[in-house]
């Protein structure tokens, strides 16, 4: 019977170890030949939230060379935005079909950074549900998979294949082929800066030593924290012209540069943060280069954009070029409209762009920021024999009116800044608000009051500079302006006095919010009369 028994036991064991086999067996590659590998290989995952997107990277490492890696992406096929593949020596695009993303590669590889975007924030009124897949292992191979991907204060945070503790799923195991993770949550909407470029217009136009850039982006919150500032990636190689906003350029104290081996990292504290969900903000970015044929037409800025358009200028004509699709002749000038060919990302995600240009011989010998002053010397002949010709209209009379337009224009800026003032102060009374009732700490509210500040001097800077611009008298709205302007500096000061004093025990609760009751009505007031002086001055 124990024989029996015995025989029984090493059969079950037998048949066990086949099964195990043969279940290990459909996910090793039959043909090296096709690009395939063995395993177990090894990856490093990490992910997070950026520019109003889910980007998840997976470094992987075979032990085998391939020229064809396929990841399992499921039903997120939809969602996803973009996919690459690098190994320092090239870049290249997966194609996704029927649930399977797969990247050909140019040559046969050992070590690749896969990087995937998707579009897995839907905003809410009060959070923001964050649904997207983690590619652990690719089809036809073990992986033994670590890291962690962390998520900005979420609530309710869900991994079906990791482990997920408070703001953060880890990894540390072995995965079966095409393992696929997913991950959920929901963000506050009023917690964490939420936004992304949802459009982009690149001019570039050639000179005979210069390629510049003109980007004028359209940045759009997706939630209701603060956005105060913004970072771009350029190339080391790159010049940084400027920043221009709806007043003109933007001042150097709100820009700073950081310089690594490889690029430069561009951070804008913005002057008209956006401050509610939906809200949008509009400004330009103009950096060059040093002119060479190969012009990185497609070049990303390091974060996502969907919908663009690029448009390529110079004083002459270039031999064909496959992106272009359609052309505009203006004198000397033509412009060469791009192709869209997929979301911009990187500097390297898309090929440079061959362009061979002949400038016309005017254009060789003068520079491109001549032709303005040629136009302005043709418009001013132009205007002289128009003047001789028809002396009807008086000379008086058009300085006049030319004054006239231009006192109308800067009124107008005025109104819309003393505005926008107002605004701010709403806006800033409903962020402590909402800052009190999360019990932020000082840190948060200090920033958050430094933040209007800055904007509020710039504010007060172009307003004093029109003012002085202006005909007339104007010396009883600059005088209440600068009393408002001491008004709010020395509110500001009270504030963060007895939000500090409240914090360190100093105040009681019945005076602290006595005091924040009397500082936000003295805040309210003065809105109130920026709105006074806007119908009293400007109406």
């Amino acid at each position: 019977m124990k024989s029996l028994s015995y025989k029984v036991a090493i059969c079950i064991a037998t048949l066990g170890l086949l099964l195990l086999i043969l279940a290990t067996a459909q996910f090793v590659p039959l043909s090296k030949a096709e690009g395939a590998v063995s395993y177990p290989a090894s990856a490093r995952v990490s992910g997070r939230i950026e520019y109003g997107y889910i980007l998840v990277f997976n470094n992987l490492k075979l032990p085998e060379a391939t020229t064809r890696v396929t990841f399992n992406i499921s039903s997120f096929e939809k969602r996803l935005v973009l996919a690459t593949a690098t190994n320092g020596k090239f870049t290249v695009i997966g194609r996704a079909s029927n649930g399977l993303l797969t990247f050909e590669l140019p040559a046969p590889s050992t070590s690749i950074n896969f990087t995937f975007v998707f579009d897995s924030l839907e905003p809410g009124t009060d959070a923001v549900k964050v649904v997207f897949p983690v590619p652990l292992s690719p089809t036809g191979i073990i992986t033994n998979v670590t890291g962690q991907i962390t998520l900005p204060q979420p609530i309710n945070l869900k991994s079906v294949l990791g482990n997920a503790t408070g703001a953060t799923v880890k990894y540390n195991q072995s995965y079966i082929p095409g393992s696929l993770d997913v991950i959920s949550a929901n963000v506050s909407s009023y917690g964490y800066p939420l936004y992304r470029v949802d459009e982009l217009t690149r001019k570039i136009t050639l000179t005979g030593d210069k390629i510049v850039f003109n980007d004028t982006l359209t940045v759009v919150s997706l939630a209701d924290a603060w956005v105060e500032q913004l970072s771009f990636n350029l190339p080391r190689n790159a010049s940084l012209v400027g920043i221009y906003w709806s007043y003109g350029k933007v001042p150097s104290p709100y820009i700073n540069i950081y310089t690594t081996n490889q690029s430069k990292l561009i951070l804008y504290s913005m002057l008209s943060s956006l401050q509610k969900r939906n809200q949008r903000v509009t400004f330009s970015l103009v950096y060059s280069f040093n002119a060479t044929n190969a012009v990185p037409a497609y070049m990303g800025l390091g974060f996502i954009v969907k919908n663009y358009t690029i448009e390529l200028c110079l004083p002459g004509i270039i031999q064909t070029v496959p992106e272009v699709v359609s052309t505009t002749v203006q004198n000397d000038m033509h412009c060469y409209k791009f192709v869209a060919k997929g979301p911009l990302f990187l500097y390297d995600t898309y090929p440079t762009v061959i362009v061979n240009p002949s400038f016309s011989k005017v254009a060789q010998s003068i520079p491109v920021g001549v032709y303005l002053l040629i136009a302005l010397a043709v418009l001013a002949v132009i205007g002289a024999v128009y003047y001789v010709n028809r002396q009807r209209v008086s000379t008086v009379k058009t300085e006049a009116l030319t004054r006239t337009l231009k006192q109308d224009e800067r009124l107008g800026e005025l109104a819309e800044i003393l505005t926008r003032r107002e605004e701010g102060i709403s806006s800033l009374l409903d962020q402590l608000r909402g800052l009190r009732e999360r019990k932020a700490g000082i840190t948060k509210i200090t920033s958050t009051l430094r933040a209007f500040e800055q904007r509020d001097r710039e504010y007060e800077r172009r307003t004093k500079e029109i003012l002085s611009s202006l005909e007339g008298d104007w010396t009883g709205l600059v005088k209440e302006l600068d009393e408002i302007s001491n008004v709010i500096a020395s509110t500001l000061r009270d504030i963060e006095k007895i939000e500090r004093g409240f914090r360190t025990g100093r105040i009681t609760l019945n005076d602290y919010n006595k005091m924040v009751d009397d500082l936000e009505e003295r805040l309210l007031e003065i809105s109130r009369r920026l709105s006074r002086l806007t119908s009293k001055y400007l109406a």
